[in-house]
């Protein structure tokens, strides 16, 4: 079993924090992997938890995903994502997910997006995507890491990252985030 705990500052206040329990089955290229996380931010707002799953081949997967955030909301999402290219050094994703939010009140939306995302060896990245809500809003995110320090255990990264909305309500607003986070593996 592979448990992970990851804690990132929140640019709105106190740290983002996620645990995750998984366990792998099959070999490191083509496997299934099932497992359990929960979440929520020091200062406020209510956790999170749910399972996951997901089948990989040869840089390729399928996942599956429920969330439930107690007394707010209930989330099932479906991913896919597929390796464009990977050498020894870098390597360039596709991704794309759907999901289905229902509000506890009964109120239920989809939303549905896709993206890239380029990542080095080094532990540098950076990532564009844009995410639909139909009827509502699309914007379109651009992301980028840093990864300042790392060891078999441990990670340190810096993180910057804008979300501009191109309809709905908040068309033509853009906001920017700037964190640092800290991933132990146990």
């Amino acid at each position: 079993m592979n448990i992970q705990g990851n804690a990132v500052s929140n640019p709105a206040g106190g740290q983002d924090v996620t645990v995750t329990a998984g366990r792998q089955f099959g070999s490191d290229n083509t496997n299934i992997t099932t497992g359990a996380f929960a979440g929520g931010n020091t200062l406020r707002g209510p956790p999170n938890a749910g399972v996951f799953a997901s089948a990989n081949a040869n840089g390729h997967s399928l996942s599956v995903s429920k969330t439930v955030v107690p007394g707010v909301s209930a989330t099932t999402s479906h991913a896919a994502s597929a390796n464009l290219f990977r050498n020894d050094q870098h390597s360039v994703n596709a991704q794309a997910f759907s999901s289905a939010t229902k509000l506890n009140n009964g109120f239920q939306f989809k939303q549905h997006g896709a993206g890239l995302n380029y990542n080095n060896a080094n532990g540098h990245g950076a990532s564009i995507g844009v995410n639909k809500i139909p009827g509502f809003d699309s914007s379109m995110d651009v992301g980028a890491r840093a990864n300042i320090f790392q060891n078999p255990n441990t990670s340190f990264d810096v993180m910057a990252n804008s979300r501009t909305h191109l309809s709905g309500p908040f068309q033509g607003k853009t906001n920017f985030g700037v964190s640092a986070g800290i991933t132990r593996r146990f």
